[in-house]
Protein backbone atom coordinates (compact mmCIF):
# COMPACT_ATOMS: atom_id res chain seq x y z
CA UNK A 1 0.00 0.00 0.00
CA UNK A 2 1.64 3.77 -1.03
CA UNK A 3 0.59 6.25 1.47
CA UNK A 4 -0.33 9.24 -0.65
CA UNK A 5 2.65 11.53 -1.46
CA UNK A 6 3.64 14.23 0.75
CA UNK A 7 5.43 17.28 -1.55
CA UNK A 8 8.49 18.69 -0.46
CA UNK A 9 6.34 22.39 -0.70
CA UNK A 10 4.35 21.00 2.13
CA UNK A 11 6.86 20.65 5.09
CA UNK A 12 6.61 23.98 6.13
CA UNK A 13 2.76 23.91 6.38
CA UNK A 14 2.70 20.78 7.64
CA UNK A 15 5.61 21.51 10.83
CA UNK A 16 3.71 24.62 11.32
CA UNK A 17 0.69 22.76 12.26
CA UNK A 18 2.21 19.80 14.51
CA UNK A 19 4.41 22.77 16.36
CA UNK A 20 7.68 21.54 14.86
CA UNK A 21 9.96 24.56 14.29
CA UNK A 22 12.48 25.14 11.48
CA UNK A 23 14.84 27.82 11.50
CA UNK A 24 17.21 28.61 8.28
CA UNK A 25 17.33 25.54 6.43
CA UNK A 26 14.94 23.48 4.66
CA UNK A 27 14.31 20.45 2.79
CA UNK A 28 15.77 20.11 -0.93
CA UNK A 29 17.01 17.45 -3.27
CA UNK A 30 20.33 16.46 -2.06
CA UNK A 31 22.72 14.97 -4.88
CA UNK A 32 23.00 11.09 -4.65
CA UNK A 33 21.58 10.99 -1.71
CA UNK A 34 17.78 11.99 -1.94
CA UNK A 35 16.04 14.82 0.22
CA UNK A 36 17.91 16.39 3.20
CA UNK A 37 18.11 19.47 4.81
CA UNK A 38 20.32 22.62 3.08
CA UNK A 39 20.68 25.70 4.70
CA UNK A 40 18.99 28.61 3.13
CA UNK A 41 21.34 31.55 4.94
CA UNK A 42 24.25 31.20 6.02
CA UNK A 43 24.75 30.13 10.00
CA UNK A 44 26.79 29.88 12.72
CA UNK A 45 26.85 28.39 15.76
CA UNK A 46 27.69 31.36 17.98
CA UNK A 47 24.96 33.76 19.16
CA UNK A 48 24.78 37.27 18.51
CA UNK A 49 26.07 39.19 21.44
CA UNK A 50 25.99 35.80 23.66
CA UNK A 51 22.61 35.27 22.82
CA UNK A 52 21.41 31.94 22.63
CA UNK A 53 22.14 29.71 19.90
CA UNK A 54 18.86 29.01 17.85
CA UNK A 55 18.19 25.65 17.20
CA UNK A 56 17.72 24.73 13.31
CA UNK A 57 14.91 22.27 14.01
CA UNK A 58 12.68 21.80 17.28
CA UNK A 59 11.04 18.40 17.25
CA UNK A 60 8.06 18.30 20.13
CA UNK A 61 7.52 15.07 22.07
CA UNK A 62 3.97 14.22 21.18
CA UNK A 63 4.92 14.22 17.16
CA UNK A 64 7.55 11.60 17.90
CA UNK A 65 6.51 8.01 17.59
CA UNK A 66 8.31 6.00 21.10
CA UNK A 67 7.08 3.47 23.48
CA UNK A 68 5.53 6.52 25.17
CA UNK A 69 3.99 8.55 22.42
CA UNK A 70 2.53 5.09 21.53
CA UNK A 71 1.13 3.98 24.63
CA UNK A 72 -0.51 7.25 24.88
CA UNK A 73 -1.86 7.06 20.89
CA UNK A 74 -3.48 3.31 21.62
CA UNK A 75 -6.39 4.70 24.03
CA UNK A 76 -7.43 7.53 21.67
CA UNK A 77 -7.84 5.30 18.48
CA UNK A 78 -9.97 1.96 19.10
CA UNK A 79 -8.30 0.02 16.06
CA UNK A 80 -5.10 0.88 16.96
CA UNK A 81 -6.14 -0.70 20.87
CA UNK A 82 -7.70 -3.51 19.08
CA UNK A 83 -4.41 -4.21 16.83
CA UNK A 84 -2.21 -3.94 20.51
CA UNK A 85 -4.63 -6.04 22.28
CA UNK A 86 -4.62 -8.59 19.25
CA UNK A 87 -0.91 -9.13 18.93
CA UNK A 88 0.36 -8.90 22.07
CA UNK A 89 4.17 -7.47 21.09
CA UNK A 90 6.52 -6.25 23.76
CA UNK A 91 9.15 -4.50 22.21
CA UNK A 92 9.88 -1.26 21.68
CA UNK A 93 10.99 -1.53 18.00
CA UNK A 94 7.39 -3.98 17.43
CA UNK A 95 5.09 -1.15 19.13
CA UNK A 96 6.63 1.61 17.36
CA UNK A 97 6.18 -0.50 13.80
CA UNK A 98 2.50 -1.27 14.85
CA UNK A 99 1.81 2.29 14.91
CA UNK A 100 3.65 3.58 12.15
CA UNK A 101 1.38 0.57 10.47
CA UNK A 102 -1.76 1.92 12.13
CA UNK A 103 -0.57 5.76 10.28
CA UNK A 104 -0.24 3.99 6.93
CA UNK A 105 -3.75 2.31 7.07
CA UNK A 106 -5.09 5.57 8.06
CA UNK A 107 -3.47 7.39 5.14
CA UNK A 108 -6.22 5.75 2.97
CA UNK A 109 -9.27 8.41 3.12
CA UNK A 110 -11.21 4.98 3.29
CA UNK A 111 -9.75 3.20 6.33
CA UNK A 112 -9.44 6.78 8.08
CA UNK A 113 -13.04 6.98 7.49
CA UNK A 114 -13.62 3.36 8.72
CA UNK A 115 -11.58 4.03 11.95
CA UNK A 116 -13.87 6.69 12.93
CA UNK A 117 -10.39 8.75 14.22
CA UNK A 118 -8.70 12.47 13.37
CA UNK A 119 -5.42 11.86 11.54
CA UNK A 120 -2.85 12.45 13.31
CA UNK A 121 1.10 14.23 12.39
CA UNK A 122 2.77 10.87 10.88
CA UNK A 123 -0.66 10.18 8.68
CA UNK A 124 0.40 12.75 6.50
CA UNK A 125 4.33 12.75 7.27
CA UNK A 126 4.21 8.86 6.33
CA UNK A 127 3.80 10.20 2.25
CA UNK A 128 7.05 11.75 2.59
CA UNK A 129 9.11 8.57 2.82
CA UNK A 130 10.71 7.24 0.30
CA UNK A 131 8.86 3.96 -1.31
CA UNK A 132 12.31 2.23 -1.64
CA UNK A 133 14.50 2.11 1.31
CA UNK A 134 17.66 0.74 -0.54
CA UNK A 135 18.49 -1.73 2.34
CA UNK A 136 18.98 -5.37 1.57
CA UNK A 137 16.21 -6.58 3.41
CA UNK A 138 14.28 -4.89 0.35
CA UNK A 139 16.11 -6.50 -2.15
CA UNK A 140 15.01 -9.16 -4.13
CA UNK A 141 15.60 -12.95 -3.11
CA UNK A 142 18.22 -12.65 -6.52
CA UNK A 143 19.88 -9.50 -5.36
CA UNK A 144 20.03 -10.98 -1.98
CA UNK A 145 22.18 -13.71 -2.93
CA UNK A 146 24.85 -11.37 -4.13
CA UNK A 147 25.13 -11.09 -0.24
CA UNK A 148 26.75 -14.75 -0.01
CA UNK A 149 29.76 -14.91 2.24
CA UNK A 150 29.57 -11.22 3.27
CA UNK A 151 29.08 -10.70 6.99
CA UNK A 152 25.70 -9.83 5.81
CA UNK A 153 24.40 -13.11 4.73
CA UNK A 154 23.55 -14.20 7.88
CA UNK A 155 22.05 -11.29 9.48
CA UNK A 156 20.05 -10.67 6.35
CA UNK A 157 18.68 -13.99 6.31
CA UNK A 158 17.73 -13.71 9.62
CA UNK A 159 15.79 -10.49 9.26
CA UNK A 160 13.77 -11.80 6.62
CA UNK A 161 12.75 -14.76 8.46
CA UNK A 162 11.95 -12.97 11.47
CA UNK A 163 9.83 -10.53 9.61
CA UNK A 164 7.74 -13.15 7.73
CA UNK A 165 7.06 -14.79 11.26
CA UNK A 166 5.96 -11.42 12.44
CA UNK A 167 3.66 -10.22 10.05
CA UNK A 168 2.21 -13.90 10.43
CA UNK A 169 1.75 -13.53 13.84
CA UNK A 170 -0.52 -9.92 12.89
CA UNK A 171 -2.67 -11.34 10.56
CA UNK A 172 -3.17 -14.42 12.62
CA UNK A 173 -4.07 -13.31 15.73
CA UNK A 174 -6.34 -10.14 13.87
CA UNK A 175 -8.21 -12.41 12.48
CA UNK A 176 -11.29 -12.30 15.05
CA UNK A 177 -11.03 -8.37 14.72
CA UNK A 178 -13.55 -7.23 11.34
CA UNK A 179 -11.27 -3.93 10.86
CA UNK A 180 -8.13 -5.31 10.72
CA UNK A 181 -9.54 -8.52 9.30
CA UNK A 182 -10.82 -6.97 5.77
CA UNK A 183 -7.78 -4.87 5.96
CA UNK A 184 -5.50 -7.80 5.43
CA UNK A 185 -7.73 -9.70 3.42
CA UNK A 186 -8.15 -6.91 1.12
CA UNK A 187 -4.64 -6.71 0.42
CA UNK A 188 -4.63 -2.88 1.58
CA UNK A 189 -1.93 -4.32 3.75
CA UNK A 190 0.53 -7.01 2.95
CA UNK A 191 4.15 -8.19 3.88
CA UNK A 192 6.02 -5.94 1.94
CA UNK A 193 4.52 -2.95 3.63
CA UNK A 194 5.77 -4.63 6.90
CA UNK A 195 8.74 -5.38 5.46
CA UNK A 196 8.60 -1.46 4.51
CA UNK A 197 8.15 -0.04 7.70
CA UNK A 198 10.71 -1.65 9.57
CA UNK A 199 13.33 -0.70 6.62
CA UNK A 200 11.80 2.54 7.86
CA UNK A 201 12.41 2.37 11.17
CA UNK A 202 15.67 0.88 10.70
CA UNK A 203 17.22 3.71 8.39
CA UNK A 204 15.29 6.32 10.35
CA UNK A 205 14.87 5.66 13.72
CA UNK A 206 16.93 7.43 16.69
CA UNK A 207 18.25 6.30 20.46
CA UNK A 208 16.93 8.96 22.27
CA UNK A 209 18.34 9.56 25.70
CA UNK A 210 14.59 10.37 27.25
CA UNK A 211 12.63 8.38 25.02
CA UNK A 212 14.71 4.93 23.82
CA UNK A 213 14.43 4.43 20.03
CA UNK A 214 12.08 6.93 18.69
CA UNK A 215 10.93 7.53 14.98
CA UNK A 216 11.30 11.69 14.92
CA UNK A 217 10.16 13.51 12.14
CA UNK A 218 12.37 15.99 10.01
CA UNK A 219 15.38 14.85 12.23
CA UNK A 220 15.20 11.76 10.26
CA UNK A 221 15.68 13.86 6.98
CA UNK A 222 19.11 14.72 8.01
CA UNK A 223 21.91 12.52 6.11
CA UNK A 224 25.05 11.12 7.29
CA UNK A 225 28.49 12.42 7.40
CA UNK A 226 31.10 11.15 10.00
CA UNK A 227 33.70 13.29 8.50
CA UNK A 228 35.52 14.40 5.44
CA UNK A 229 39.04 14.31 5.00
CA UNK A 230 39.86 17.17 2.14
CA UNK A 231 42.94 17.26 -0.26
CA UNK A 232 45.04 18.82 2.54
CA UNK A 233 44.31 16.49 4.93
CA UNK A 234 41.48 18.52 6.83
CA UNK A 235 39.26 16.27 8.64
CA UNK A 236 35.59 17.63 9.05
CA UNK A 237 33.01 16.49 10.90
CA UNK A 238 29.36 16.35 10.72
CA UNK A 239 28.09 19.91 10.67
CA UNK A 240 24.78 19.28 13.12
CA UNK A 241 24.05 17.20 16.44
CA UNK A 242 20.90 16.12 17.90
CA UNK A 243 20.07 16.47 21.58
CA UNK A 244 16.66 15.81 23.43
CA UNK A 245 15.49 17.87 26.48
CA UNK A 246 15.34 15.90 29.59
CA UNK A 247 12.06 17.83 30.86
CA UNK A 248 9.93 18.45 27.53
CA UNK A 249 11.42 15.55 25.64
CA UNK A 250 11.77 17.94 22.63
CA UNK A 251 14.23 17.19 19.99
CA UNK A 252 16.70 19.85 18.52
CA UNK A 253 18.52 19.98 15.88
CA UNK A 254 22.21 22.25 16.08
CA UNK A 255 25.06 23.13 14.37
CA UNK A 256 28.33 21.86 16.33
CA UNK A 257 30.33 24.26 18.25
CA UNK A 258 32.17 26.38 16.09
CA UNK A 259 30.74 25.76 12.48
CA UNK A 260 29.79 28.05 10.25
CA UNK A 261 27.30 27.04 7.20
CA UNK A 262 27.31 28.92 4.02
CA UNK A 263 23.72 28.89 2.35
CA UNK A 264 23.12 26.21 0.26
CA UNK A 265 25.30 23.75 2.21
CA UNK A 266 23.90 20.49 3.62
CA UNK A 267 23.11 19.91 7.15
CA UNK A 268 24.36 16.66 8.29
CA UNK A 269 24.20 14.69 11.16
CA UNK A 270 26.59 11.49 12.51
CA UNK A 271 24.84 7.82 12.41
CA UNK A 272 27.14 6.55 14.77
CA UNK A 273 30.86 4.59 14.01
CA UNK A 274 29.69 1.83 12.38
CA UNK A 275 31.14 -1.21 9.94
CA UNK A 276 30.70 -1.54 6.35
CA UNK A 277 28.28 -4.31 6.83
CA UNK A 278 26.68 -2.18 9.34
CA UNK A 279 25.88 0.82 7.45
CA UNK A 280 24.59 -1.52 4.69
CA UNK A 281 22.42 -3.47 6.41
CA UNK A 282 20.99 -0.04 8.57
CA UNK A 283 20.62 2.61 6.00
CA UNK A 284 21.70 1.05 2.62
CA UNK A 285 25.18 2.77 1.90
CA UNK A 286 28.58 2.53 3.10
CA UNK A 287 30.93 5.41 3.43
CA UNK A 288 34.83 4.98 2.51
CA UNK A 289 36.10 7.47 4.44
CA UNK A 290 36.23 6.07 7.71
CA UNK A 291 37.60 3.98 10.38
CA UNK A 292 34.54 1.37 10.27
CA UNK A 293 36.01 -0.30 7.57
CA UNK A 294 38.66 -1.81 9.42
CA UNK A 295 36.64 -3.74 11.46
CA UNK A 296 34.16 -6.61 10.82
CA UNK A 297 31.95 -9.08 12.50
CA UNK A 298 31.03 -12.41 11.33
CA UNK A 299 28.48 -15.43 12.37
CA UNK A 300 30.20 -18.86 13.05
CA UNK A 301 27.84 -20.71 11.49
CA UNK A 302 30.15 -22.01 8.71
CA UNK A 303 32.52 -23.07 11.86
CA UNK A 304 28.93 -24.81 13.77
CA UNK A 305 28.06 -26.52 11.02
CA UNK A 306 31.71 -28.41 10.74
CA UNK A 307 31.56 -29.17 14.87
CA UNK A 308 27.82 -30.64 14.90
CA UNK A 309 28.86 -34.08 15.75
CA UNK A 310 30.49 -32.43 18.92
CA UNK A 311 28.63 -34.39 21.93
CA UNK A 312 28.85 -30.76 24.03
CA UNK A 313 27.77 -28.40 21.17
CA UNK A 314 23.98 -28.12 22.25
CA UNK A 315 25.31 -27.39 26.13
CA UNK A 316 27.83 -24.92 24.93
CA UNK A 317 25.44 -22.69 23.20
CA UNK A 318 22.82 -22.90 25.16
CA UNK A 319 25.33 -21.86 28.13
CA UNK A 320 27.37 -19.00 26.07
CA UNK A 321 25.40 -15.86 26.61
CA UNK A 322 25.76 -14.22 23.26
CA UNK A 323 25.69 -14.99 19.58
CA UNK A 324 28.42 -16.94 18.29
CA UNK A 325 30.62 -14.39 16.10
CA UNK A 326 33.99 -13.22 14.91
CA UNK A 327 35.01 -9.87 15.26
CA UNK A 328 37.46 -8.48 13.09
CA UNK A 329 39.51 -5.21 13.96
CA UNK A 330 42.80 -3.23 12.39
CA UNK A 331 44.36 -0.91 14.58
CA UNK A 332 45.89 2.26 13.26
CA UNK A 333 48.87 0.11 12.29
CA UNK A 334 47.47 -1.78 10.67
CA UNK A 335 47.67 -4.95 12.83
CA UNK A 336 44.66 -7.08 12.76
CA UNK A 337 43.21 -8.32 15.93
CA UNK A 338 40.58 -11.03 16.48
CA UNK A 339 37.84 -11.66 18.94
CA UNK A 340 35.69 -14.96 18.99
CA UNK A 341 35.41 -15.55 23.11
CA UNK A 342 32.61 -18.40 21.89
CA UNK A 343 35.19 -20.23 19.77
CA UNK A 344 37.23 -20.76 22.86
CA UNK A 345 34.69 -22.54 24.51
CA UNK A 346 34.03 -24.34 21.43
CA UNK A 347 37.56 -25.76 20.76
CA UNK A 348 37.67 -27.37 24.51
CA UNK A 349 37.01 -30.73 24.57
CA UNK A 350 35.62 -33.38 26.88
CA UNK A 351 38.99 -34.97 27.15
CA UNK A 352 41.30 -31.51 27.97
CA UNK A 353 38.42 -31.73 31.29
CA UNK A 354 35.59 -29.62 30.07
CA UNK A 355 32.00 -31.02 30.99
CA UNK A 356 28.15 -30.65 31.76
CA UNK A 357 26.05 -30.87 34.15
CA UNK A 358 22.11 -31.03 35.24
CA UNK A 359 22.41 -29.83 38.81
CA UNK A 360 18.96 -28.99 41.22
CA UNK A 361 19.61 -25.62 42.86
CA UNK A 362 16.76 -23.47 44.80
CA UNK A 363 14.45 -26.31 43.70
CA UNK A 364 15.28 -25.56 39.89
CA UNK A 365 17.34 -28.03 37.23
CA UNK A 366 19.87 -25.61 35.43
CA UNK A 367 22.95 -26.48 33.50
CA UNK A 368 26.58 -26.04 35.06
CA UNK A 369 29.75 -26.28 33.51
CA UNK A 370 32.69 -28.09 34.75
CA UNK A 371 36.49 -27.54 34.35
CA UNK A 372 38.76 -30.38 35.91
CA UNK A 373 35.75 -31.11 38.56
CA UNK A 374 35.38 -27.94 39.50
CA UNK A 375 32.17 -25.83 39.09
CA UNK A 376 33.28 -22.78 36.56
CA UNK A 377 30.02 -21.75 35.22
CA UNK A 378 30.56 -18.34 36.18
CA UNK A 379 33.29 -17.56 33.46
CA UNK A 380 30.91 -18.97 30.81
CA UNK A 381 31.12 -15.61 29.87
CA UNK A 382 34.79 -15.01 29.54
CA UNK A 383 35.77 -18.25 28.85
CA UNK A 384 38.70 -17.10 26.77
CA UNK A 385 40.42 -15.07 29.70
CA UNK A 386 39.66 -18.21 31.67
CA UNK A 387 41.32 -20.89 29.44
CA UNK A 388 44.32 -18.53 29.27
CA UNK A 389 44.87 -19.21 32.69
CA UNK A 390 44.95 -22.57 32.11
CA UNK A 391 47.73 -25.55 31.04
CA UNK A 392 45.94 -26.23 27.54
CA UNK A 393 45.89 -22.50 26.41
CA UNK A 394 48.41 -23.14 23.92
CA UNK A 395 46.38 -26.43 22.61
CA UNK A 396 42.98 -24.65 22.55
CA UNK A 397 44.51 -21.25 20.99
CA UNK A 398 45.74 -23.06 18.06
CA UNK A 399 42.72 -25.32 17.08
CA UNK A 400 40.66 -21.70 17.12
CA UNK A 401 43.20 -20.13 14.91
CA UNK A 402 43.58 -23.21 12.47
CA UNK A 403 39.18 -23.51 13.02
CA UNK A 404 39.73 -19.84 12.20
CA UNK A 405 41.61 -20.05 8.93
CA UNK A 406 40.02 -22.31 7.39
CA UNK A 407 36.46 -20.40 8.15
CA UNK A 408 38.30 -17.55 6.71
CA UNK A 409 39.83 -19.07 3.80
CA UNK A 410 36.00 -20.47 2.71
CA UNK A 411 34.17 -16.84 3.00
CA UNK A 412 36.72 -15.47 0.71
CA UNK A 413 36.15 -18.28 -1.57
CA UNK A 414 32.48 -17.81 -1.58
CA UNK A 415 32.58 -14.36 -2.47
CA UNK A 416 34.97 -14.75 -4.91
CA UNK A 417 32.08 -17.17 -7.00
CA UNK A 418 29.45 -14.71 -6.14
CA UNK A 419 32.03 -12.62 -8.08
CA UNK A 420 32.43 -14.46 -10.83
CA UNK A 421 28.87 -15.04 -11.13
CA UNK A 422 27.02 -11.85 -10.55
CA UNK A 423 26.71 -10.65 -13.91
CA UNK A 424 24.43 -13.19 -14.53
CA UNK A 425 22.14 -12.15 -11.36
CA UNK A 426 18.80 -10.06 -12.46
CA UNK A 427 19.87 -7.21 -9.76
CA UNK A 428 19.16 -3.35 -10.10
CA UNK A 429 22.85 -1.44 -11.06
CA UNK A 430 22.73 0.17 -7.67
CA UNK A 431 22.08 -2.81 -5.76
CA UNK A 432 24.62 -4.82 -7.74
CA UNK A 433 27.94 -1.83 -7.35
CA UNK A 434 26.93 -1.52 -3.24
CA UNK A 435 27.38 -5.64 -2.93
CA UNK A 436 30.23 -5.78 -5.08
CA UNK A 437 31.24 -2.86 -3.13
CA UNK A 438 30.98 -4.76 0.49
CA UNK A 439 32.11 -8.03 -1.11
CA UNK A 440 35.75 -5.91 -2.14
CA UNK A 441 35.78 -4.26 1.67
CA UNK A 442 35.23 -7.45 3.49
CA UNK A 443 37.68 -10.10 1.12
CA UNK A 444 40.28 -6.41 1.87
CA UNK A 445 39.59 -7.78 5.63
CA UNK A 446 39.86 -11.30 5.81
CA UNK A 447 42.57 -11.45 3.36
CA UNK A 448 44.27 -9.76 5.48
CA UNK A 449 43.04 -11.16 8.92
CA UNK A 450 44.25 -14.52 7.20
CA UNK A 451 47.48 -13.33 7.03
CA UNK A 452 47.86 -12.68 10.64
CA UNK A 453 46.19 -16.04 11.47
CA UNK A 454 49.08 -18.07 9.39
CA UNK A 455 51.76 -16.23 11.00
CA UNK A 456 49.79 -16.99 14.87
CA UNK A 457 49.42 -20.29 13.81
CA UNK A 458 53.17 -20.60 12.77
CA UNK A 459 54.03 -19.36 16.41
CA UNK A 460 51.61 -21.67 18.80
CA UNK A 461 53.37 -24.71 16.20
CA UNK A 462 56.25 -24.41 18.26
CA UNK A 463 54.68 -24.97 21.59
CA UNK A 464 55.09 -28.62 23.18
CA UNK A 465 51.15 -29.35 23.61
CA UNK A 466 50.67 -28.49 19.74
CA UNK A 467 53.36 -30.85 18.56
CA UNK A 468 52.70 -33.22 20.82
CA UNK A 469 48.55 -32.58 19.79
CA UNK A 470 49.58 -32.37 15.95
CA UNK A 471 52.01 -35.23 15.94
CA UNK A 472 49.33 -37.92 17.48
CA UNK A 473 46.69 -36.34 14.80
CA UNK A 474 49.35 -37.54 11.88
Amino acid sequence: MKPPDLPLEAIPGWCEQHGAEVYGIKVANVEDKGNGWVAVQDLKSAGQNGEPVRPLLTIPSDIIISIKTVMQYAPENARFHQLLHAVQFQTERQLVLLNMLMQLVLSSPHYLKEAGVAPGAWTEYIGLQPEDVPIPTMWTVEERSLLKGTSLESPVAAKMTLLEREFATIRETTRAVPFWREVFDSGHISLCDWIWVDALFRSRSFELPYSGVSCVPCLDLANHRDFEVDDNGMVTPSTAYFQQDPETEAVTLLLREGRTVAAGEEITISYGDKSAGEMLFNYGFIEWNRSGLNDMVLPLDGILEEVKDDPLLEFKLAAFDGAPVLELTADGKGHWRWSAPFLFLLCVYEEDGLSFRTEERQGQQSQRMHWKGKDRTAMIGMFDVFINAQDVRELVQYRAVSALMKFVEKQIARMESVDRLAASVEAREEVEAISSSLRSAEKRILKDSLEALRLEQHKLQQAESVVAYTSKSM
